[in-house]
């Protein structure tokens, strides 16, 4: 994950609204974490906010893959979801990141399997 502001400390974007919860009562201890609600109603990720995804709201999962001239890389992994708001499709919500071009690959296709939900695993670019 993404190394963050403590959850709920930071006010969060405007596109984020949707999924975002109220952490004030979770554990201070709790951070930077993906977990799941009984029977898997929905994914929920800790991060510098409190994200709650339904199950019934993802559409599917993306992984952007980096290359570096010097260094090895990064990747990201981004869930897509529904959205209420008027003329938007999808919104898409940070999951997790890593400092490998295939860092978060492994965990995009277990969500993907876990959500029965397609996963975009994309070329890998050169980032110079």
């Amino acid at each position: 994950m993404a190394s963050e502001a403590r959850v709920g400390t930071v006010a969060p974007f405007e596109t984020e609204m949707e999924y975002v919860r109220d952490a004030s009562r979770l554990a201070p201890d709790i951070q930077a974490a993906v977990g799941f609600a009984a029977n898997d109603e929905a994914l929920i990720i800790v991060s510098n906010q409190l994200y709650v995804l339904p199950r019934t709201k993802l559409m599917y999962f993306d992984v952007v893959r980096l290359t570096t001239a010097k260094g090895g890389g990064e990747s990201t992994l981004h869930a897509h979801c529904r959205s209420e708001a008027c003329g938007i499709e999808s919104r898409a919500v940070l999951v997790a990141q890593a400092t490998d071009p295939d860092g978060v690959t492994k965990l995009a296709e277990e969500l993907g399997k876990r959500f029965g939900c397609p996963v975009e695993i994309g070329p890998y670019y050169s980032d110079v």
